[in-house]
């Protein structure tokens, strides 16, 4: 047996088909358009059968037509509690070095130790662990985007964060948000890094300040040795004007 069922509310509406198996038991899976906006939203599906998202069962017809109204109504009844701008952002670092005792930054433990007259050694490294076993240039990344964080609570009290682009409305022409907002091409080194922090002008200025940094200094360099940065013999006295 199939029966079709229909779902209707201020926010969402769906159609869906109850089966009902040889044991008696009712099942149902959500449309998949339906499972998208509700995992927008942080609303969690139940498994099914091989793995599949969406799946509900129960003993009897209202039961299982409760269950599927229960989760339509947690996404109809969410409630916008904040909503704020924020700065994306991502810093990351690559490097690995040494201290000695007066704070001075050496390249490996045999300095520290020559320095201190020692046998103790301390690495430290950037945002990024580097070892003989995983190496990389020494570098300096900055990911950084402004955007609109609105956060939902659901009647069960659990709350759900969701990040959207800026409208016209929340820029000011020729402001820091505005500047930040125009970076084109940039985008976060690893997702699950990504941090934010609520938009200020201070904020702001920290971060347009590290990417004027990285993008004089790229400048500097190409004017000095080109645009392959390439540092020959007869270039290394221009190495002083940087």
């Amino acid at each position: 047996m199939r029966l079709k069922k229909k779902i209707y509310t201020d926010q969402i509406e769906f159609e869906y088909f109850i089966n009902v198996t040889s044991e008696g038991l009712f099942t149902t899976y959500l449309p998949e358009e339906v499972l998208i906006k509700l995992e927008k939203y942080g609303i969690e599906a139940n498994y099914g059968r091989g793995r599949r998202k969406g799946y509900f069962e129960a003993q009897s017809l209202k039961e299982i037509e409760e269950k599927v109204k229960n989760i339509a109504n947690k996404f109809s009844e969410s409630k916008l509690i904040l909503s704020k701008i924020v700065l994306r952002y991502e810093i990351i670092t690559t490097c690995t070095y040494c201290k000695t005792k007066k704070g001075e930054i050496v390249p490996d433990g045999n300095w520290q130790q020559r320095l201190d007259k020692g046998k103790d050694y301390d690495w430290f490294s950037g945002t990024k662990n580097m070892d003989n076993c995983n190496r990389e240039p020494f570098g300096f990344r900055v990911y950084v985007e402004p955007q609109k964080l609105n956060v939902y609570v659901f009647p069960d009290k659990t709350e759900y964060k969701e990040y959207q682009n800026l409208e016209d409305e929340d820029i000011k022409e020729n402001s820091t948000l505005d500047w930040l907002c125009s970076l084109a091409a940039i985008s976060p080194d690893e997702e699950n890094n990504i941090k934010d922090i609520d938009y200020s002008e201070e904020v702001g200025l920290f971060f347009k300040n590290i990417i004027l940094y990285i993008c004089n200094l790229n400048e500097k360099l190409k004017k000095l040795f080109g645009d392959k940065i390439e540092i020959t013999q007869k270039s290394l006295p221009l190495l002083s004007k940087l």
